[in-house]
């Protein structure tokens, strides 16, 4: 049996406790000691070469060290499937994060452009259901039934639109859609029809005295005794609108005095033959005798 002598045991204990030398790898788990990178592998067990030549190693982040396009450097690819910048975060089938990959989303360039979003007048189909601004989108005019063709429509019969329908017109006001002599345009040029052709509340009629004429069918609409109805008399007016005044109307008559008796029983004197009154006979002088 060998005999371990003093001497033997500090030697073994001497080989044991010496620090590694210079080409040893460093204590596994400490990082602040300086490695001898010579191997693949470092003390985090990643490997340190780079195997796709792609100038990223695993531990510079290629999560795919066996292709050359995949890397930290690269650009993310749409819709392949791989995560080409080695970035979770990248989108690969959500391209504008509106929530819709493609296929359900019609634009995933647009995150206004999914099946979820309104749809609007702008050419563009929002909601991915293959129409484009259909009736009822938003931001759409009002336009009016126009039944009679005449450019105007019915205020009570619209559609919200991006365009107009067939049958529809940009312009309201039409008082009367069955007639298209009726709209804000028509014209009221006959003074003697009471109809109101524009729709502004008014016509072209006027009678302001009320007898029966319009006003430009007679000379005096303030006066009901003056139009071409009536009879000219006497009364410095052209009553019949004629141009002349009192022309062949009879001169107005000479009151006629009627005699009554007094209480005496006599008639009254007639103005003709009142009795004039007589001058007093002057008194005549009389001369004084001188006695």
């Amino acid at each position: 049996m060998t005999r371990l002598t003093l001497r033997s045991v500090l030697a073994l204990a001497f080989v044991v406790l010496t620090p590694l030398g210079c080409g040893d790898k460093e204590p596994t788990g400490d990082d602040s000691v300086a490695t001898d990178d010579s191997t693949t592998t470092d003390d985090t067990n990643e490997p340190t070469s780079d195997v796709d030549a792609d100038g990223f190693t695993a531990e510079d982040g290629d999560c795919d060290d066996n292709n050359a396009a995949v890397n930290p450097g690269a650009s993310e690819t749409p819709y392949n499937g791989v995560d080409d910048d080695c970035d979770a975060t990248s989108p690969d089938d959500d391209l504008d994060g509106d929530g819709y990959v493609k296929g359900a989303d019609c634009n995933d360039g647009d995150d206004a452009v999914n099946p979820g979003a309104a749809e609007v007048c702008d050419g563009a189909d929002n909601d991915c259901d293959g129409l484009v601004d259909p009736d009822g989108s938003g931001g759409g005019a009002t336009f009016y039934l126009d039944t009679d063709g005449d450019g105007y429509g019915d205020d009570g019969v619209t559609v919200e639109s991006c365009a107009a329908p067939e049958g529809y017109v940009e312009l309201a006001g039409d008082c009367d859609d069955g007639d298209a002599s009726f709209n804000p345009l028509a014209a009221e040029d006959d003074c003697t029809d009471p109809t109101d052709y524009n729709c502004d509340g008014s016509t072209g009629f006027a009678d302001a005295d009320g007898d029966g004429f319009a006003a430009c069918e007679e000379c005096d609409d303030t006066n009901k005794a003056v139009n071409p109805g009536e009879k000219e008399t006497c009364d410095s007016l052209d009553n019949n609108c004629d141009g002349s005044v009192d022309e062949g109307s009879p001169p107005p008559s000479t009151p006629t005095v009627t005699a009554t008796a007094t209480a005496t029983g006599r008639p009254p004197p007639s103005p003709a033959r009142r009795p004039r009154a007589t001058s007093p006979t002057p008194r005549t002088a009389t001369t004084a005798t001188a006695r």
